[in-house]
């Protein structure tokens, strides 16, 4: 299971300000390897600009259907939640950890592909 994400950097340390494109996996098993589960940005009101907006979720499955003669790419995501509402302070970055519903059950849900805003590497 993988999915290809385009994506544009404005914030690139290299300038080279182009377009990136980076494979999101989910990959329960890979050639008697490890399984790969990705974690993504999710914009899901099309408004973010900054991980105030965003959401961090892990991409467990990558799946598309027909309805109505049309396509609908999705994935099964579990969410994580931020740690604080500002970077750390030692480290400058965003901390995170998964997100359960009531009694440790996985906060799970599908999303369309087109609500993915980056791959991210945690």
């Amino acid at each position: 299971n993988s999915a290809i994400a385009t994506f544009f950097m404005p914030s690139d340390p290299s300038r080279i300000r182009d377009m990136h494109c980076k494979h999101i996996q989910a990959t329960p098993l890979w050639q008697c390897g490890p399984a790969h589960y990705d974690t993504i940005l999710v914009d899901m009101d099309g408004s973010a600009d900054s991980i105030n907006g965003m959401d961090v979720t892990q991409v467990l499955c990558l799946f598309s259907f027909l309805f109505l003669n049309k396509m609908f790419p999705c994935a099964l995501v579990h969410w994580y939640k931020c740690i604080g509402s500002q970077p750390d302070s030692t480290t400058g970055l965003w901390m995170v950890h998964l997100s359960f519903e009531y009694d440790r059950l996985h906060k799970l849900s599908i999303i369309h592909l087109n609500s993915i805003f980056r791959a991210v590497h945690l």
